[in-house]
């Protein structure tokens, strides 16, 4: 495997050979818009750059410059036939067709490599006709095939995983499933029948070595298998793994490259409409105004089965819908005022559902839209950053010093909450657990707590500022974009000099802070 020293990186130099990369990524935004930061670094370095993803997305992807690739036509062993109209797509379809509960995390993980054994030569096809120099693909489990075709053709591949560390799984969508632990469903996985006869015969296919359950010991993927794992945080700031899992990872050989936020102006966007929000952001700002952003993410407003606006996250009282009405609530009850230019500016990402706000009444000051280019209006300035606490969420409000109010959802956002009262960056309000809040109650006194964490955020922001300022140096000493173009560009290189592959090395700001920081196998655990 390559290995990267740590180094000071230089300047961009001119292209010489054009490298042929493939991305693959599913449509979800969270692990896209990295991905889409990447491809446009690479496009503008005058890379032959292609992108395989979802129709959904394709917009997003052309408007990097590389060529989109719909998965669904490259893959028609596995997409021919299948109902595609559910919120998970085909997978939703196989776990149907087993008679499988999709709002259940357990049954994705019973049929991963079911769907995966028909993904495999359509993936193994596209690849051919390509004949790319390096493959980097999303390491979070719907992209495993591009791992295992590039494995089968012996491509170098690098992997990209844009949660908060290598230790970050346990407590991503397996969470949902507790009580039930990773440990039971390992059993329960290796012994459905479907799963068991796809994994051996995968394995005897294609000379794989896949379990037979789930990878040991508990939190571990088997989707690291590649010449380097870009990691989007840094290595001090990550989710802690168990040395069981530290030590397992270093005997695979695993490298963890930790480049930190992947941050650029977002493709495929409204400009005109994100252009108008910025500006009065930036005349509040200018005003002397508060002003507070709120956004729950893209997966609680969406029509995921487990995670989206009817969901419940395994176990939580209030559903998405509700979750997102007490949030923006206790938004409008902490802040609202009588007009306009009152008061503070509120800038509420509500997503794409129809009526979202439902019978919430907005006050003239809050501008409420289906999206906003978040990345800006940080960087404009924000007083106080409500969020669900997703990875890329959390790391650029730190990036851009923003103290935080997580509203954690599921998985790692809950982490993410714990994270930042730990770090002193912000507060959090958990989301209640229980039977199913029927009469409003539980999601009435979330509004409540919602209002008094907003409310003590601003009250007490210097305190919170000067931590997330902190958190912001300690980032800004990975190496971002140019990092992580240097590293898959090395490894299309086969490990050689990155002259005349046009980076001889690059970074935001030169000088010995932008060191890029690689680590072997386990890193240091998050610190404050």
């Amino acid at each position: 495997a390559t290995r990267w020293d740590r180094q000071v990186l230089g300047p961009v130099t001119p292209v010489s050979r054009i490298m042929k990369v493939v991305l693959a990524c599913s449509g979800h935004i969270g692990h896209l818009n990295p991905m889409l930061v990447v491809a446009q670094a690479l496009v503008d370095l005058g890379h032959d750059v292609h992108f395989r993803s979802m129709e959904t997305v394709r917009s997003k992807i052309e408007g990097t410059g590389a060529t989109f690739h719909d998965v669904v036509l490259t893959q028609p062993e596995f997409y021919t036939g299948r109902d595609l109209s559910g919120p998970l797509g085909a997978l939703e379809d196989v776990m149907n067709q087993h008679n499988l509960d999709s709002g259940d995390f357990l049954s994705h993980l019973r049929v991963y490599n079911v769907a995966l054994e028909q993904q495999l030569p359509g993936a193994i096809r596209f690849l051919c006709e390509l004949r790319p120099d390096v493959v980097v693909y999303d390491a979070i489990m719907t992209c495993r095939d591009i791992m295992c075709a590039a494995k089968v053709l012996k491509k170098p591949a690098v992997a990209m995983w844009t949660l908060a560390g290598p230790g970050a799984w346990a407590t991503h969508s397996a969470a949902t499933m507790l009580p039930l632990t990773l440990d039971e469903a390992d059993g329960l996985v290796a012994n459905f029948a479907p799963h068991a006869d796809a994994v051996e015969r995968i394995n005897r296919t294609y000379g794989l070595q896949l379990c037979q359950g789930l990878p040991q010991p508990a939190g571990k993927v088997d989707s690291f298998d590649a010449e380097a794992v870009l990691i989007t945080t840094s290595a001090d700031l990550q989710d802690p793994m168990t040395p069981e899992l530290a030590h397992a990872y270093e005997k695979d050989d695993v490298n963890f490259v930790y480049v930190g936020p992947l941050l650029a102006d977002s493709t495929g966007t409204n400009r005109t409409a994100d252009d108008e929000v910025l500006q009065r952001v930036l005349c509040a700002r200018a005003q002397g105004r508060l002003v507070v952003l709120v956004s729950m993410g893209t997966l609680i407003v969406s029509d995921h089965k487990l995670n989206g606006w009817d969901g419940r996250s395994g176990g939580s009282c209030l559903t998405g819908r509700q979750l997102c009405h007490a949030v923006w609530g206790g938004t409008f009850d902490a802040f609202g005022s009588r007009s306009v230019e009152e008061g503070a500016l509120l800038i509420l990402s509500l997503g794409p559902k129809a009526n979202p706000l439902g019978d919430l009444v907005t006050p003239p000051n809050a501008i409420c839209v289906t999206s906003v280019n978040q990345q800006r209006i940080l960087e404009a300035g924000v007083d106080v950053f409500l969020t669900h606490g997703g990875q890329n969420s959390f790391t650029e409000a730190m990036m851009y010093s923003t103290p935080v109010v997580v509203c954690p959802g599921f998985g790692d956002q809950v982490l993410n909450s714990n994270k930042a009262v730990a770090l002193g960056v912000g507060l959090k309000v958990d989301r209640p657990q229980g039977d199913c809040d029927t009469e409003g109650v539980v999601a009435l006194k979330y509004r409540a707590d919602v209002c008094q964490a907003l409310l003590k955020v601003c009250a007490e922001q210097q305190t919170f500022l000067t931590a997330a300022r902190r958190c912001a140096a300690r980032l800004r000493k990975t190496g971002g974009i140019p990092s992580a173009v240097r590293v898959l560009l090395s490894v299309a290189a086969g490990g050689k000099s990155l002259e005349g592959i046009g980076l001889s090395g690059c970074s935001p700001k030169p000088g010995p802070d932008c060191a890029l920081s690689a680590s072997h196998g386990a890193a240091p655990r998050a610190g404050a």
